[in-house]
């Protein structure tokens, strides 16, 4: 796989990944996603730029934004939660021998004549004695770490196998609605106790066939799609706009 800017040149078959931070418009602030949001989800899209005989390929991968990537020291990746916060505003703010640290915020507002805000609720910028711009979050008020959006996606040989020698189009959104599991659940609700309800998904389908078989087609046909969120989803912010996807033949 090849990369210029966003820009992706793949062989048909290749197994490759998207992995890159997101920032703000500034470009040099990291994204920040609200707390606010209802379930959000990262929609990754591919689809074929031209029309062919057969129709237009389109294929739709879901990214939870319960959680995001993180470098260990040892260079590996690992899953960790993704943080979200009460604004997107990053605030920029002195360090103590470099590092962030919670009595220091506090001073420097309260020397400007402001109150803090909450230290929970905001990413945090410092510029470094060396001029290195960190960023970070605090989950207790006391410890920071630090804060990136990144944005890391594999795609398969199955995946990349199914594309042809042409040039396809990627987007990448955040959308947010009710999740599929949930809405299954507070529908089962309507006809039984909590504490009565099945355990897996398909059982907690089959468990509504009973009193709804309408409803239940509808749900199950949902589900089988494997799209986490209910129709009716909403975009709240595009990440990518449609970016060429370069494939070359087969590996």
């Amino acid at each position: 796989m090849k990369s210029a800017d966003m820009i992706v040149s793949v062989k048909r078959g290749e197994t490759w990944a998207i992995d890159f931070e997101v920032f703000a418009n500034d470009g040099i602030t990291p994204f920040v996603v609200l707390s606010e949001l209802e379930n959000p989800y990262l929609k990754i899209t591919v689809k074929s730029n031209k029309y062919e005989r057969d129709g237009q390929y389109e294929k739709t991968w879901w990214l939870d934004l319960a959680k995001t990537y993180e470098i260990e020291p040892n260079g590996n990746l690992s899953v960790i939660p993704l943080p979200r916060f009460a604004q997107t505003e990053v605030i920029e703010v002195p360090l103590l021998d470099n590092q962030f640290d919670a009595n220091t915020i506090i001073n420097f507002f309260a020397n400007m004549g402001q109150v803090t805000p909450p230290l929970t609720d905001v990413v945090w910028m410092g510029i470094q004695s060396n001029d290195d711009i960190i960023f970070a979050y605090t989950v207790d008020g006391i410890t920071f770490e630090p804060y990136q959006f990144r944005i890391v996606k594999g795609f398969q040989h199955e995946d990349t196998a199914e594309w042809v020698e042409q040039s396809y189009l990627y987007d990448i959104t955040i959308v947010t609605g009710t999740e599929v599991e949930e809405f299954i659940i507070n529908t089962l609700l309507q006809y039984m106790q909590f504490n009565e309800m099945p355990i897996g998904t398909e059982d907690k389908l089959e468990a509504i066939k009973p009193f709804d078989r309408k409803e239940y087609y509808k749900l199950k046909k949902i589900w089988e799609t494997g799209e986490p969120l209910m129709p009716g989803w909403k975009a709240k912010q595009i990440i990518l706009e449609p970016t060429e996807i370069k494939v070359g033949g087969t590996l």
